[in-house]
C-alpha cells in the first residue's frame, strides 16, 4: 500500500468527524456543548483558571480560589496534565482574558478527532481489519455510545488512549518470539498510563481492569512467555500515570468528597453499595444500545452497528481468537454496567478494594461499546468476503426497519413529531438491508452512512442552541456578574469573599481569579470541613471580608455595591482577619475537636496565639512587645507567596491559607490552627517565600522521565514492526 493510500481513510475520518460536529464548529457560535450545570459551573471555571495560568507562564498546580486553597493537580478532574487540554489552554484568549467559545468548541471536537484516529489504529493494526472495516469501527465507537453521550472531556479523553493501549496488547499476543512482544507490551503500558492523565479516574479504572483481563486471557490461551511483556505493560502504565495518580492519592487522603452518599466520604471510607445501585444501568439501557431513547448512561450505537457485530461474531467465531475476546469484553462491560442488576459488579465491589471509588457502574458500557464496534468491523470484512452469515442479515434488518417505521408512523399520527424517535433506526435498517443484499464493493461506505445517520440523530441533541429562548441558561450566566467581579477585584486588596450559591451557582472565584471561601467542586479539605467553614468565627478567621449575594449573611454587614443588572450586592464584613499575622504564643491541643472549640471561643485572641495538634514539639517563639510588627504580602501567585516580615523577636507567622504538604519554605511549614500554615521567623526584617512544590508531583515527573527513557530503550532494543494484512 502506497503512503498516500494509507492516509486516505484517516483523512476521511477526520473530515467526517468534523462534519459530524458541524453545529458546534460551523454555525458561528450558535451551539455549545456546555449545556449542563456541571460543565458551565464547575468545569469551565477550572479550564479558565488553567488557561490563565498557562498564559501567565505558570503551571497550574494549586488553586487559591477554592476552599482557602486546594491542590488542583491532586483533584485530578480538571486534567492539568492531559495532553489534549494543553491545546485549549494555549489558544488565544479574548479581550476579557476568557477562553473563546470557538476555542472550546474546537477543543471538544478535537477530542473526537483523536478518538476516531486512535480507534482506527486499534482496529487496523491491533485487530488486523481492513481499512474500510477499521474506519467503520472507529466511527461506531468514537461517535456513539458512552464516549459521545458522556460529553465530559475528562472522561471522553480516556477513550482516546485506551484503544491504543489495547492495540499493542493484541499485537504482543501474536508474536511468536516473546522478546518481540516486549516492545508492544511496553507501548501498551505507555498509552494506558497516559490515559490516567485525562483527569477522571472512572473510565481509566474500567479500561485498566479490562486490560488486566486481556493479559490474563492471552497468558492462559496463548503462552506464558508473554508474562514479561505483561509485566512491562504494568510497569510503564505506572510510570506514565504517576504524575497524576501520586498527587491524586496524596490529595485524596486529606480531602472529603461528595459522592452521592448521605455523608461526605474520606479516602478510607468505602462508598455504600446503595450509591452504586443508584448509578447502575438497567435493561432499558441495553435497549438504548439500538434505539435512540432517553435512558441513563446512554450507550446508543444503532441497529446497524449492533446487527453487524452479531453477524461478525457468528461469521468469524471459530477462526479468530480476537472475536471471542472482544465478545467477552462486551459481555463483561455490560454485566459490570448493570451493577446491582447483575452478579459481576457486586462481586468485584466486595473483593477489589479500589473499585468502589468508581461510583457509576453504568459508564462501564464503554467496554461494551468498544467490543461491539470492533465486532462490527469483523462483520464488515465478513461481508466483503461474501460470508453467508452476514448476507442472511438482510431480511432481519429489513423487518426491523419496517417495525421501526410503523412505530414512528404511530407516534406521528397519535402523539407528536417530537416523539418521532424511531424514524432514523428505520432508515438505517433499510439502508443496511439494501447494502448487505447487494453485497456491493461500496457496501461498507453505505453501512457507515447508515451508522452516521443513526448517531447524528442522537448525539447532537445534547448540544444547546444558544438562540433558544426557552432553554435553561448555563454558560451565559458566567458573564452576568461581570460588574460585580470587577468591583470586587478593585476593592478586595487580597481579602477573600464568599458568595451565595443560590444566587451565583458557579465557581465564581475560579472563573474570575478571586480568592473564594467556597467553590462548586466535588471535594473539600477534610480538616477545614471538620472544624466547620460556615460559622462566623471561621469565616472571620479566613479573611472573608466580602459576601456576595442578594441578601446579607449577617446583620452587621454594610452594603458597598449592588449590581443594577443582576441585583447581586457586595456586603463588607467589619471583623475579618488580615491574610497573615505574627503570634508569640503557641499551645498544643488534643485534636480537631479541640481546635474547633478554640476557634469558636477565642475571638481576637486568635491573632496573638496559635494552636497545634499531632506534633511532638512546638514552633519556637519568644514573648516581647509587638508594637510595630508587621506581615505584608509583596507578591501572591497561585504557586508562590512572598511576604515582608518585621518581628520584634522570634515569632510564628500565621497564614490563613489551607495547609498542604507541598508548600515549602526555608524552614518547616507547620500546620497550625487546625488547617492553615505557620512558619517560624527570627527577629528583625526579612522576606519569607513559600513555594508550592509537592513531592508527589516531583516524584511523578521523575517517574514519567524514567518511563520516556525506558520506552526509548525498548524501541531501540526491539525492532520488529508488524505489517497489517
Amino acid at each position: 500500500m502506497t503512503p498516500l493510500r494509507r492516509i486516505v481513510y484517516p483523512a476521511l475520518l477526520v473530515l467526517v468527524t468534523l462534519a459530524f460536529h458541524w453545529k458546534l464548529l460551523f454555525t458561528g457560535g450558535r451551539y455549545t456543548w456546555l449545556n449542563a450545570p456541571d460543565f458551565a459551573h464547575q468545569l469551565l471555571p477550572w479550564y479558565q483558571f488553567q488557561a490563565s495560568e498557562w498564559h501567565a507562564g505558570r503551571l497550574p498546580l494549586w488553586t487559591p480560589y477554592e476552599w482557602a486553597g486546594q491542590s488542583l493537580l491532586g483533584q485530578a478532574q480538571p486534567g492539568v496534565l492531559d495532553p489534549l487540554n494543553l491545546f485549549l489552554y494555549l489558544l488565544p484568549l479574548n479581550q476579557n482574558g476568557w477562553l473563546q467559545q470557538s476555542s472550546l468548541e474546537w477543543f471538544y471536537a478535537l477530542g473526537y478527532v483523536c478518538g476516531v484516529l486512535s480507534c482506527y489504529a486499534f482496529a487496523r493494526f491491533g485487530l488486523l481489519l481492513s481499512p474500510p472495516a477499521s474506519a467503520f469501527t472507529a466511527l461506531a465507537f468514537s461517535l456513539g455510545g458512552i464516549p459521545s453521550s458522556t460529553a465530559w472531556p475528562q472522561m471522553m479523553h480516556a477513550s482516546i488512549w485506551a484503544p491504543l493501549g489495547y492495540l499493542f496488547i493484541f499485537r504482543a499476543s501474536r508474536h511468536a518470539n516473546p522478546q518481540h512482544a516486549l516492545r508492544d507490551g511496553s507501548l501498551s503500558g505507555l498509552f494506558l498510563g497516559v490515559m490516567w492523565l485525562s483527569g477522571h479516574h472512572q473510565q481509566p479504572l474500567f479500561f485498566t481492569l479490562a486490560a488486566i483481563g486481556l493479559w490474563l486471557w492471552f497468558l492462559y490461551a496463548r503462552s506464558l512467555r508473554l508474562f514479561p511483556a505483561a509485566v512491562l505493560s504494568g510497569l510503564f502504565l505506572f510510570l506514565f500515570a504517576a504524575p497524576q495518580v501520586l498527587p491524586m492519592v496524596e490529595y485524596g487522603r486529606t480531602a472529603l468528597r461528595w459522592a452521592g452518599a448521605a455523608d461526605m466520604m474520606g479516602w478510607n471510607d468505602k462508598l455504600p453499595y446503595q450509591v452504586h445501585e443508584q448509578f447502575s444501568a438497567s435493561g432499558l439501557t441495553l435497549l438504548g444500545l439500538v434505539l435512540p431513547i432517553s435512558v441513563s448512561y446512554p450507550a446508543f450505537m444503532g441497529i446497524t452497528t449492533v446487527s453487524l457485530a452479531f453477524a461478525g461474531a457468528f461469521a468469524t467465531w471459530t477462526r479468530r481468537t480476537e472475536v471471542r475476546v472482544l465478545a467477552a469484553l462486551a459481555l463483561a462491560g455490560t454485566l459490570y454496567a448493570l451493577g446491582a442488576n447483575s452478579f459481576l459488579q457486586g462481586t468485584m465491589y466486595a473483593l477489589l478494594p479500589a473499585i468502589e471509588k468508581a461510583r457509576v457502574p453504568g459508564v462501564a458500557m464503554v467496554l461494551c461499546n468498544l467490543g461491539l464496534a470492533s465486532l462490527a468491523g469483523f462483520g464488515i470484512d465478513a461481508l466483503r468476503n461474501g460470508a453467508r452469515q452476514v448476507k442472511n442479515l438482510a431480511l432481519p434488518l429489513f423487518l426491523i426497519g419496517l417495525t421501526c417505521a410503523t412505530i414512528a408512523a404511530y407516534q406521528y399520527v397519535f402523539r407528536s413529531w417530537e416523539n418521532w424517535t424511531f424514524i432514523t433506526p428505520a432508515i438505517a435498517a433499510s439502508i443496511g438491508a439494501y447494502a448487505i443484499r447487494r453485497n456491493a464493493r461500496w457496501a461498507p461506505i453505505v453501512l457507515a452512512a447508515a451508522v452516521l445517520c443513526e448517531l447524528s440523530s442522537f448525539t447532537p441533541s445534547i448540544w444547546a442552541d444558544l438562540q433558544d429562548q426557552n432553554r435553561t441558561r448555563f454558560v451565559e450566566g458566567l458573564a452576568d456578574h461581570t460588574d460585580v467581579a470587577l468591583y470586587l477585584r478593585s476593592v478586595s486588596g487580597g481579602a477573600r469573599f464568599d458568595h451565595n450559591a443560590d444566587d451565583i451557582p458557579y465557581s465564581f472565584g475560579g472563573f474570575w481569579g478571586l480568592e473564594a471561601a467556597i467553590a462548586i467542586v466535588p471535594s473539600v479539605p477534610a480538616d477545614l470541613w471538620t472544624i466547620g467553614p460556615f460559622g462566623t468565627p471561621v469565616r472571620d478567621f479566613l479573611s472573608i471580608r466580602y459576601d456576595v449575594g442578594k441578601k446579607k449573611y449577617r446583620p452587621d454587614q454594610e452594603e458597598i455595591y449592588r449590581s443594577p443588572k443582576s441585583g447581586i450586592a457586595i456586603y463588607e464584613n467589619p471583623n475579618s482577619f488580615p491574610r497573615a499575622w505574627l503570634v508569640h504564643n503557641v499551645q498544643p491541643v488534643a485534636d480537631l475537636k479541640a481546635v474547633g472549640a478554640w476557634m469558636n471561643s477565642a475571638g481576637d485572641r486568635r491573632k496573638q496565639e496559635a494552636v497545634v495538634t499531632g506534633e511532638t514539639s512546638l514552633p519556637q517563639v519568644d514573648t516581647c512587645d509587638t508594637t510595630g510588627e508587621s506581615a505584608v504580602y509583596t507578591s501572591r501567585t497561585p504557586n508562590q507567596l512572598r511576604l515582608q516580615i518585621k518581628a520584634n523577636c522570634r515569632a510564628l507567622l500565621v497564614l490563613n491559607d489551607q495547609w498542604d504538604a507541598g508548600w515549602t519554605s526555608s524552614t518547616k511549614v507547620w500546620k497550625v490552627d487546625g488547617f492553615v500554615r505557620g512558619i517560624e521567623v527570627a527577629k528583625g526584617k526579612q522576606e519569607v517565600v513559600l513555594t508550592y512544590r509537592p513531592k508527589t508531583a516531583l516524584a511523578g515527573a521523575g517517574l514519567f522521565g524514567i518511563g520516556i527513557l525506558g520506552i526509548a530503550y525498548v524501541l531501540f532494543r526491539y525492532k520488529q514492526p508488524e505489517q497489517p494484512r
